[in-house]
């Protein structure tokens, strides 16, 4: 072979050499991308809290089913409900809420992730230990009970369950974790379920969202039923209360001519309605009805409970809403706990516990999180949301 042949021969075979180096970064450049994404990432550990973890894969699970509103038990009944009247329209409606949500690829954030991992951190006490599967059939039977409440035969007591919420008020304070966390109330009888038509409802979810009904009796039924029992157990069942009528206003100098006003013997219900901001109440003669201490402002709440004779007057104080004058009518230190009032207590009762047994764990470096977490709460009563009235 000639030298001007061999170099012939050298320079094609650099050029294929060339060639297939840049097919393969070509090729690499697409496949590893889509297999870290594919496999890598939905493998890795988010999160582990004792013997619990979750996984990126878990995660995006929870996403998917937060951009349903099905994180939360009570909705599944309805879901179930609408997917039996019309099953293709659910099944294009999930898969365009989930295309609409664009969750690919998110970076995680701590708003989101935390909490997920209060209910990994109640997993490990005993309230999360005690949920057995029986508990966990019984909660996806009180979950689609209201979608069988119509098929039921005549004279079933298949009643629609209901959750726990905070009272209505729209000067009450809020509960704080509660919405994404709620399990259907017990009822006396409940239809039994349809495997058949359940296993295909799960079906569909599965084709959809990727969420088996193993992957949703484990990340959502499970905590909210450690969370129920909880509240259930530890609620009280009555509690110090008052009975106060309150005055709102927004300047100082306006709370001291309201309370010259009172001093002067001029009726409280006559100045509410007079110079009240508070819509909710005004027209009550600013009647708060009765309350127990959680549900208030701090500072609405220990000027209120200061007071201990009926018709007895707060000082003016200032709240986070403006200025504020109190009048006890009445009050109750072992009143029944109202059922909204009860929740709500109950919640900020098990928001504390959260919060201590987290910081429990993570001081014996048995709470690994990989990205930077919101601060824990302070263990303390959640701060004002709105103005400070309750419900009687």
């Amino acid at each position: 072979m000639s030298r001007r042949q061999e170099r012939e021969r050298r320079r094609q075979r650099l050029a294929v050499m060339i060639i297939g180096g840049i097919v393969l970064f070509t090729v690499l450049l697409v496949l590893v991308p889509f297999l870290k994404r594919s496999l890598w990432d939905p493998r890795q550990t988010v999160a582990s809290v004792g013997s619990e973890t979750l996984t990126r894969a878990e995660f995006d699970k929870i996403q998917r089913l937060a951009a349903l509103q099905l994180q939360d038990p009570s909705a599944l009944g309805q879901v179930f409900d609408q997917w039996q009247q019309n099953r293709q329209t659910i099944r294009t409606g999930i898969q365009d809420a989930i295309a609409q949500a664009n969750l690919a690829d998110v970076p995680i954030e701590a708003s989101a992730l935390d909490p997920i991992v209060d209910d990994l951190v109640l997993l490990q006490t005993t309230w999360g230990a005690n949920v057995t599967a029986q508990d966990i059939q019984r909660g996806m039977q009180r979950a689609i009970a209201p979608a069988l409440a119509n098929d039921a035969p005549a004279g079933a007591a298949a009643t629609t369950p209901t959750a726990p919420s905070a009272p209505a008020a729209p000067t009450a304070q809020p509960t704080t974790g509660a919405s994404a966390h709620q399990t259907p109330a017990a009822t006396a009888t409940l239809p039994p379920l349809p495997d058949d038509q359940v296993r295909e409802f799960f079906g569909m979810l599965g084709d959809t969202t990727g969420v088996s009904r193993a992957d949703y009796e484990q990340l959502v039924l499970r905590p909210a039923i450690a969370r129920q029992e909880y509240i259930e157990q530890n609620a009280p069942k009555t509690a110090p209360q008052v009975h106060s009528r309150h005055i709102l206003v927004t300047e100082e100098a306006m709370v001291r001519e309201v309370l010259n006003k009172l001093k002067a013997g001029q009726k409280f219900e006559t100045l509410a309605r007079q110079y009240s901001l508070d819509e909710s109440n005004k027209l009550k003669g600013g009647d708060l009805g009765w309350a127990t201490q959680e549900v208030y402002d701090p500072a609405f709440a220990k000027a209120a409970f200061t007071l201990r004779t009926p018709g007895q007057l707060s000082p003016a104080l200032k709240s986070s809403f403006g200025w504020h004058i109190i009048q006890l009518i009445e009050r109750d230190e072992k009143r029944p706990v109202a059922p909204e009032q009860m929740a709500q207590i109950g919640e900020q009762a098990l928001t504390i516990y959260i919060a201590a047994q987290r910081k429990q764990l993570q001081d014996t470096n048995r709470l690994n999180i990989s990205i930077p977490a919101t601060p824990t709460a302070p263990v303390q009563t959640p701060g004002p949301q709105t103005t400070p009235t309750a419900v009687g």
